[in-house]
């Protein structure tokens, strides 16, 4: 795990950051915010669960191909990219016009 601080590009359209795009499957999530997708249950979940249900090695990887069960992925959004090159894929990919107002803070 690192440590320390990241340097990320916040997103905010029209002056804002809504907290009910990221719940709402709205326009600006699509075009704007970035979808992540993190593994549901960790290995030692994993583990522990496959054990307590007594899942063979077979169903295991059943599991892990289709991507169910223990192996599901949850996906959710954010307000910000990890690099420049992110952020500029996905407005490029689904934003007809992109133009840049303001960079910095004030007027």
């Amino acid at each position: 795990m690192r440590d320390g601080m990241k340097l990320v590009i916040g997103i905010y359209v029209e002056h804002l950051m809504r907290g009910a795009w990221i719940v709402d499957n709205c326009e600006e999530r699509r075009k704007f915010l970035p979808e992540r997708q993190r593994n549901r249950y960790t290995e030692k979940q994993r583990k522990l669960w496959a054990k307590l249900d007594g899942l063979t090695k077979r169903q295991l990887d059943k599991q892990k191909a289709e991507g169910t069960g223990l192996y599901e992925k949850t996906t959710f959004y954010c307000f910000h990219f990890n690099s420049f090159r992110a952020m500029k894929s996905k407005l490029v990919n689904n934003n007809e016009c992109i133009e840049v107002v303001r960079i910095g803070h004030g007027s």
